[in-house]
């Protein structure tokens, strides 16, 4: 049965129902456009905000790649955002931190887990340039259509991580020097109490920092007569007064020590809080005062007629006697030469040389050397000169010479060289490579552009043909060399451009030409000038495009976005906002932003301000302490931005870090800082700081640079070697590299002052590390007083030591003399007697006893010859070469005569090398060393000669079975006069020179000589002689 169709009142009220259907379309779709307008209001709004964010803002796919990257982010890292999109969040990590990286992000990809997810954290980036840098990071995430985005909020805190770490080396450098000092340190409150002490506390007082802390230190160190004393130097230290005074102390044990005391009042703020004690041990320095004694005699042997000018200086360089013929060439007269150090005569720019040839004098080094000398006139004379040093019982006490004007030859000398020098400057410096060739193409001389253009040395060019140097193809060389002739025979100038190799390779292009040059001595030469004219284009613009999540970004920033109107009306605050200061959005939006800034920090943010407001699109930076919620003081970085031009923001953008606790970590290590720097001030000793790779000075205290007489602009261009007398500039660089790798040292050193004069140092070094830098931190003490004071007395004991050594010779030539003396007498007398008849072989053993006693007469007479000659230096030594086998095997026989009541056995390879050797003179100590085994050895027993190879050397060993050498006369055997006496010694007579004199021998080859003995077991002496050069 058909459906009936619909009645007219049916289709009218369907007809209704689509009007009313068209009329809710209507309306949703204006909801929707106004939602639309709405969000894209808000989007463009925050668009604006995290474009301008001071921080990097990035954003990520769940697969680790960058979807969005801001301005701030192309600022620390040098991609563009065009650069950075598509990238690998990855590739901004070290290489080491990549693997932790990616098994992070699979493991908060599959289960949504992430160690770091939500905190702040610190890690290191990569930047473009490859260098690294500090961040400060925090993440969070987002779904958009399913997908799952992730956002990385970075600071760059290079700043601060610098900051940082600067305090806590100053910290460590002070520590460094507080326990290094070589000075007792002791730091004491407003009471005297003592609260701490340092190492050299315990070496110059015997109290450990455990046993002196907490207790007076009046009370512990000061003597019961000088508590007075003690008492006022306290409390003049802490009125703020500095105390430098010598007193003395009391030790652990009771006994009492000389010091120097300088006090300081220790200062935090402007408060006193205490004080520091630096106690110095002057004991040394004050015995040394009184054994001070001075004995120099002064003699003049020159004559005043030469026409050479005669001086004489003391050891110091004091002009003692000058001939009055100085009239003639410098224009002062005798009287006012005379007293004057010969430096005041010499050019500054030649003082540290003419120092250095007046030390080589006085160490006993005779040469001829040149110098300008000054004038009474302002006038320069160049003098030769030829000295040598005075000596006086052993000692050097001066100089004497003679000058000889040869100004004339000199200035002449000096034009030429200075033309030469000239032309050679101007050669070398110049910004064209230069090249000088003969006409056979083979390279003369070239300057230094060379290796700038092609990477070569000088020294590889000279000498080569240009057709051997590889910086053209054959072909094009041959072309050139055809041209450069050709223009050379026309004498025409012509330009040729060419491509060229440097000797890496790489290509370049360059201008060339050429012209001909004849030498004086009538040669041709070819003068080639080159320029390099390769050009080099670099261009690139960087595109940024902006990407979705800009509200994500902002929610989730660690630090605290605010917008404020030109009012300071708070307009906008991010969700981190509440986290940092604990307010909810009600409690301060509509607020001024000003009503939450300390009251004593206003005046000084409003300035800062109105100039933002003043500067559209304009940033401005400043710290601020801001109220928290539960009414404390936060301490925040604000940055603000001025966006007022901005229709999508319309308002300054406020970026709150806090840096609360960093602040007062800052605070802490800058009182700690305050402290030691005070002590690193002013210690009375110099304080250097040491690159340990370079050896140069990077800090010091003004005590280094007051002590040597120079500013501190002026010390700063020094080195060391600049002032070091003792150790050359390669001395002083090996020096370096040894204690970096010992860790410290200790040793006497000299400086030289600005104004010339030598101060003796102590120095005490030890290798610290700072940052991860290696330095070495260096504490100067000057001695010099000291030092004089100890080379006197060394003088002193040197002169008693001479007198000794007399009175010995006298006592041991008179006894020696004596014996055989009476023995030949006796046996003379009773030859002689007429009563009495002595049968032959009575008389002929009695002129066999006279003549042996005879013999030791000769061998006393001529030790002391020998010694004589020695002490006059008037021995040389005539060396020549020859095999020690050969030099030994010549003496062999008169050696078994002396031990032929010894087994005698000689052990010497023919293979060993060849020597240079003064046969006569090695045969007195051959002679000599083997006649003492053989007296002290008992009849019988075996004496070993032998010579064996040692490290560019021969070594000669003589060994006995004998009686043996005490260990504590053992140094004492090659002193003059010392002679061994025992019971089972055979006689031979002898003034205990015979030793002395080998040494002496030995030592002018070259070589050295020692001895070894136990007693009971008998004794071995050794010689060595230095091997020549490839026998």
């Amino acid at each position: 049965m058909k459906k009936s169709a619909r009645t007219k009142q049916e289709l009218i009220t369907e007809l209704d129902q689509m009007k009313q259907f068209a009329s809710d379309i209507e309306t949703w779709e204006a909801h929707y456009k106004k939602v639309e307008a709405t969000l894209k209001d808000g989007e463009g709004q925050f668009r604006s905000i995290v474009e301008s964010a001071s921080d990097a803002i990035i954003s990520i796919d769940n697969k680790g790649i960058i979807t969005y990257w801001n301005a701030a982010a192309e600022i620390i890292f040098g991609y563009s955002c065009t650069e950075a999109t598509g990238m690998p969040l990855s590739s901004l990590m070290p290489e080491r931190l990549r693997n932790n990286f990616s098994k992070g992000m699979n493991r908060l990809a599959q289960s949504g887990e992430s160690a770091v997810y939500g905190k702040m954290v610190e890690v290191t980036g990569l930047r473009k340039d490859g260098t690294e840098v500090p961040l400060e990071i925090v993440d969070s995430s987002l779904q958009s259509n399913g997908q799952v985005y992730y956002t990385a909020i970075a600071r760059d805190i290079t700043e601060r991580k610098r900051i940082e770490e600067e305090l806590q080396l100053q910290k460590l450098l002070f520590e460094q020097l507080f326990e290094s000092s070589l000075d007792a340190i002791a730091m004491v409150d407003k009471e005297d109490t003592v609260l701490r002490a340092n190492q050299a506390f315990e070496t110059i007082f015997g109290f450990t920092s455990e046993e002196i802390y907490g207790r007076a230190l009046n009370d512990v160190i000061v003597p019961s007569d000088l508590r007075t004393e003690g008492v006022s130097l306290s409390q003049r230290a802490l009125s703020g007064e500095s105390i430098r005074v010598e007193t003395t102390r009391l030790r652990k044990d009771g006994s009492t020590v000389d010091v120097e005391v300088l006090g300081y009042p220790t200062i935090l703020g402007n408060e006193v809080v205490g004080s520091y004690v630096i106690y110095r041990d002057i004991s040394k320095r004050k015995q040394a005062q009184i054994a001070l004694k001075e004995s120099e005699e002064q003699f003049r042997n020159l004559v005043e007629n030469l026409n050479e000018i005669i001086y004489t200086t003391d050891e110091n360089g004091v002009i003692t006697y000058v001939s009055p013929n100085i009239q003639q060439i410098a224009g002062y007269d005798q009287t006012e030469s005379i007293g004057k150090n010969f430096v005041d005569f010499v050019r500054p720019e030649d003082l540290a040389g003419r120092i250095e040839q007046f030390q080589k004098v006085i160490s006993g080094i005779e040469e001829i050397s040149e110098y300008w000398m000054v004038s009474k006139d302002g006038d320069q004379k160049w003098l030769r000169t030829n000295a040598r040093p005075i000596m006086k019982e052993d000692k050097v006490v001066g100089l004497q010479g003679a000058l000889i004007d040869i100004t004339d030859q000199k200035r002449a000398e000096e034009a030429l060289q200075e033309s030469e020098r000239k032309l050679r400057t101007i050669f070398d410096n110049a910004n064209d490579e230069i090249i000088f060739i003969d006409e056979s193409g083979i390279v003369i001389d070239v300057n230094r552009k060379i290796e700038d253009i092609f990477g070569w040395k000088p020294k590889d060019i000279i000498g080569k043909s240009l057709f051997e140097i590889d910086f053209v193809d054959n072909e094009v060389m041959k072309d050139l060399a055809n041209d450069i002739a050709s223009a050379v025979e026309a004498e025409i100038t012509e330009l040729h451009s060419f491509e060229a190799k440097r000797k890496d390779g790489s290509k370049i292009f360059v201008e060339a030409n050429a012209s001909l040059i004849d030498t004086e001595e009538g040669d041709t030469r070819i003068l080639v000038i080159i320029r390099d004219v390769t050009e080099r284009k670099l261009a690139e613009e960087a595109l940024r495009h902006s990407e979705e999540h800009l509200r994500s970004i902002i929610e989730n920033v660690s630090d605290a976005i605010i917008v404020i109107d030109a009012d300071g009306i708070i307009q906008y605050r991010s969700p981190s906002a509440e986290k940092l200061i604990g307010y909810i959005p009600e409690e301060y939006l509509g607020f001024n932003a000003f009503d939450f800034v300390h009251p004593d920090d206003v005046p000084n943010a409003m300035p800062v301000f109105e100039k933002l407001l003043n500067t559209s699109g304009g940033t401005e930076s400043l710290e601020l302490r801001i109220r928290h919620e539960n009414e404390s003081w936060c301490i925040f970085e604000v940055t603000g931005k001025n966006l007022l031009d901005n229709p999508a923001v319309n308002g300054i953008v406020l970026t709150l870090h806090d840096v609360t606790e960093h602040k007062q970590a800052e605070e802490a290590l800058r009182e700690s800082e305050e402290r030691y720097r005070a002590i690193f001030e002013q210690a009375a000793d110099s304080i250097v700081l040491i690159n340990a790779e370079t050896g140069d000075i990077i800090g010091f205290n003004d005590h280094t640079h007051n002590n040597l007489g120079y500013t501190r602009e002026e010390f700063e261009a020094l080195r060391i070697p600049d002032f070091e007398v003792i150790q050359s500039t390669d001395d002083v660089a090996q020096h370096v590299r040894r204690i970096a790798e010992e860790g410290s040292d200790v040793f006497e050193t000299k400086h030289r002052t600005k104004d010339g004069d030598i101060r003796d140092i102590l120095v005490s070094v030890r290798t610290i590390a700072l940052g991860g830098q290696a330095l070495m931190l260096a504490i100067w003490r000057d001695v010099t007083e000291r030092k004089q004071a100890e080379e006197a007395a060394l003088q002193a004991r040197e002169l008693e030591e001479i007198d000794r050594l007399r009175n010995a010779l006298l006592a041991s030539v008179s006894h020696e003399l004596r014996t055989p003396l009476t023995v030949i007498k006796g046996l003379s007398e009773s030859l002689a007697q007429t009563d009495v008849e002595w049968d032959d072989e009575t008389q002929l053993d009695f002129l066999r006893t006279i003549i042996r006693e005879s013999n030791i007469l000769t061998h006393i007479i001529e030790d002391l010859e020998e010694m004589s000659k020695m002490e006059a230096g008037i021995t040389t030594i005539q060396q020549a070469p020859i095999k020690i086998s050969i030099l030994i095997g010549g003496f062999t026989g008169r050696l078994r005569d002396i031990a032929s009541k010894s087994h005698f056995e000689v052990r010497i390879s023919p293979e060993l090398p060849m020597v240079n050797a003064d046969e006569k003179h090695i045969d007195t100590v051959l002679i000599n060393l083997v006649a003492n085994a053989v007296s002290f050895s008992e009849e019988g027993t075996t004496v070993i000669l032998e010579a064996v190879p040692g490290e560019g050397e021969v070594i000669v060993n003589v060994a006995d079975q004998g009686i043996g050498i005490p260990s504590e006369q053992l140094e004492k055997v090659f002193d003059r006069f010392h002679r061994l006496e025992s019971g089972v010694a055979h006689r031979r007579g002898g003034t205990g020179m015979g030793l002395s004199i080998c040494k002496w021998i030995v030592e002018a080859h070259g070589g050295r000589i020692w001895a070894e003995s136990e007693v009971g077991k008998g004794s071995t002496f050794s010689f060595s002689l230095p091997v020549i050069a490839d026998s």
